[in-house]
């Protein structure tokens, strides 16, 4: 992959945009996810926080090594990795999410532009519609990859990809376990559903003790290898690591590799330990390790 011009055809630093607009805007997408979206387990405000913090750290480095990036972009990437979950369902049709959150960006922009004309310019929501979709994700057998980078992908739709799943390479090994428990939570919602309703159920015979077991062995089941799958995610995540940074200078890949994204290898060693670990755990123990709620009075 490479990335055209990076070194050439810098837009001029002091072509800005007010910096209390961008942080109305990032409030706004604040609010929406705290308030619509505080019971999703992964695609939450810590999630967005999470991936905005990246965000800044990736970019900010780029540019500190010479990659050409203005300082409007920086604060077009800064909106468009708010607002990039900021219409999220679970298990949605590929793109469908990102194009409604696209959407609701372009229009808030729109609305700014009503109170102050001019404030965003049709290449500024170009910039941010492209670097929002280009987070639909993929999956390459191992891992979450994305398909829609190119030749022409520039560095905020690059960073964002980076950052929106750093945890293993950035953050290490703690984040990427809680993260990768966090999404199994989301994504079998039957699994806390089981768990909430404690001792509310009562087992009354033979038969709904036996269903009640194979329930448990069929949750466990589902729970370890995902636990297992981790694993080669993490291991994924490094190789698509690789092809994802490959337009930039090889001066650049290096660093970023060094000073950035160095704790794959920590991740993934931790996560082997951690799936040695639950291979003998009870249903609770990794109901528990996993972060669900498991009170006294649960199951």
């Amino acid at each position: 992959m490479m990335i055209e011009n990076l070194q050439q055809n810098k837009i001029e630093e002091g072509n800005i945009i007010n910096p209390d607009i961008i942080k109305k805007l990032e409030d706004y997408a604040t609010d929406r996810i705290e308030k619509v979206y505080s019971s999703m387990d992964f695609h939450n405000i810590a999630h967005t926080e999470n991936v905005s913090r990246r965000f800044y750290t990736i970019i900010n480095f780029l540019k500190e090594n010479g990659v050409s990036v203005s300082e409007r972009d920086i604060q077009l990437g800064k909106i468009g990795t708010r607002f990039h979950d900021v219409f999220k369902t679970i298990k949605s049709v590929s793109g469908s999410d990102e194009s409604m959150s696209a959407k609701m960006t372009l229009e808030q922009m729109e609305e700014e532009n009503k109170k102050t004309p001019n404030t965003f310019t049709p290449d500024d929501e170009q910039k941010i519609n492209n670097q929002i979709m280009i987070t639909i994700p993929g999956f390459d057998g191992k891992t979450v990859v994305y398909p829609s980078i190119n030749e022409k992908s520039t560095p905020i739709e690059i960073a964002l990809i980076l950052a929106d799943l750093g945890g293993a390479g950035m953050d290490g090994a703690l984040q990427f376990k809680k993260e990768g428990d966090a999404v199994f939570r989301e994504e079998n919602l039957d699994i806390k559903e089981y768990i909430n309703s404690g001792m509310k159920k009562v087992i009354k015979n033979n038969e709904e003790l036996q269903k009640d077991s194979e329930n448990i062995d069929s949750y466990k089941t589902r729970m370890f290898n995902w636990s297992k799958n981790q694993i080669t995610f993490a291991e994924g995540r490094k190789e698509a690591f690789e092809k994802e940074i490959s337009g930039f200078p090889k001066e650049v890949q290096e660093k970023l590799k060094k000073d950035v994204f160095n704790k794959f290898e920590e991740s993934i060693s931790y996560i082997m330990a951690i799936v040695k670990n639950r291979e003998n755990m009870t249903f609770q123990q990794l109901a528990i390790d996993m972060g669900y709620d498991y009170s006294f009075n649960k199951r």
